[in-house]
């Protein structure tokens, strides 16, 4: 006569990647950055989870992981593009180095401010940095066509770049307040 074993199973077997899963869901503590969430996570999952299970992303989580691998390559594509437009404009190199040196100092000076004021580089942060990289871009390209028509005219290599940056000073920042007074908004939803 067989025997009957009576055993107790879960109402379903998850699955992921074609592998056994158990799902972990967690929100952030309030003031609390999603990517230090994921890291604090990581980390405990990394002391606390024997060897022989895997770990991995989906959903936000893993969007937001993707992303941050991704904006390198966004900031390269940029600063690509930007070579691009100046070889078609310019057709010169010199205009190129000028230029990409004016935005490298900018992104420079854009990041020692957020280390300074000890913010991090978070998704708004990115998009000012993409906002910052266009108008440092057009400020130079608007002073070294200005200073190329100077010469061009006649004028030094230096008197040129003075005169470009004297006649060009006004519309500089009259573009500059336009898009900090523009961008106010985004700063006051991240706070609010």
């Amino acid at each position: 006569m067989d025997q009957v074993n009576l055993s107790t199973t879960p109402p379903q077997i998850n699955h992921f990647s074609r592998s056994r899963s158990a799902t972990i869901q967690a929100s952030p503590t309030p003031g609390a950055s999603l990517g230090d969430s994921l890291n604090a996570l990581e980390n405990l999952t990394d002391e606390g989870i024997p060897q022989e299970f895997n770990m991995a992303w989906s959903g936000q989580s893993l969007q937001f992981r993707q992303a941050g691998q991704a904006i390198l390559l966004i900031f390269t594509l940029a600063v690509v593009f930007i070579f691009l437009v100046l070889a078609a404009q310019f057709e010169s190199y010199i205009d190129h180095i000028v230029i990409l040196l004016a935005v490298s100092l900018s992104l420079l000076g854009a990041l020692g401010a957020l280390l300074l004021v000890g913010l991090e580089l978070n998704i708004y942060s990115q998009i000012g940095l993409i906002m910052l990289i266009g108008l440092v871009s057009k400020n130079s390209i608007l002073i070294v066509e200005l200073a190329n028509q100077q010469r061009d005219h006649g004028r030094s290599t230096t008197q040129a770049a003075l005169d470009a940056g004297r006649v060009r000073f006004r519309p500089i920042l009259m573009t500059a307040f336009s898009t900090i007074f523009g961008l106010i908004y985004l700063v006051l939803c991240r706070w609010h």
